[in-house]
């Protein structure tokens, strides 16, 4: 039987609060051990992942946020706490796609945030961060192929929606579920979407409930 959990059996601001900076890495020696749950957050360059990051864990300066796309150049680990116990991670990825980042970095980050993609076996789950007025761009397709590859389950978060009115947003969902389910076979198995807005902090619940679930599931296996 499926397990399911539901957020509200957790305490927003404590259980969500719980987040702390563990390391950063430029390479795959620096990554922290391979031995906890992982959900990793990507993203087109200002698609809003880091501000997204902000939102879901109730900080202000959890994951750094910049009106310079590419400014987050490191895969930035966080380890998520419950009852004192450190339970998972969430990975925070450089964000792709941003021609004007020096190349010399480009080069050195796309193959490492790959290689973290195809090589950490506890990778549980991948939100993928777009910007809701540029979504499934070349850069995402690709993120899609690598999480395809692996058979990891993903949530599509369409960003920055608060300006949006209800039928427009139906409409955009509707369209982007289609070609999602166009582009990856396995949609209906392993992916997901959501509309959100993380400044006003609009559709967050549902996004806490997946994490929560990918976290947790091995565990209430046992």
């Amino acid at each position: 039987m499926k397990t399911k959990i539901n957020s509200r059996e957790f305490n927003d601001d404590t259980f969500f609060g719980n987040v702390n900076f563990e390391s950063s890495a430029s390479k795959r020696s620096q990554f922290p051990d391979d031995n906890l749950p992982e959900v990793a957050m990507v993203g087109r360059s200002n698609a809003g992942k880091s501000s997204v990051l902000n939102a879901l864990f109730n900080r202000r300066k959890l994951a750094f946020t910049s009106k310079t796309p590419g400014k987050t150049q490191l895969l930035n680990f966080f380890t998520i706490t419950d009852k004192k116990k450190v339970i998972g991670r969430v990975v925070d990825l450089p964000g792709y796609g941003y021609a004007k980042v020096e190349r010399k970095i480009r080069e050195n980050w796309a193959p490492t945030l790959n290689d973290y993609i195809l090589s950490r076996k506890d990778l549980k789950g991948c939100f993928i961060v777009m910007d809701c007025r540029h979504p499934l761009g070349e850069f995402d397709q690709m993120m899609l192929d690598l999480l395809q590859e692996r058979n990891i389950k993903y949530h599509v978060l369409l960003n920055k929606t608060d300006k949006l009115n209800n039928a427009v947003k139906l409409k955009l969902k509707n369209v982007v579920t289609n070609k999602l389910k166009t582009y990856n076979t396995y949609y209906s198995m392993n992916g997901s979407l959501s509309l959100i807005s993380a400044s006003k902090k609009i559709g967050l619940r549902e996004v806490r409930e997946k994490l929560l679930n990918w976290i947790f599931t091995d565990t209430l296996k046992k």
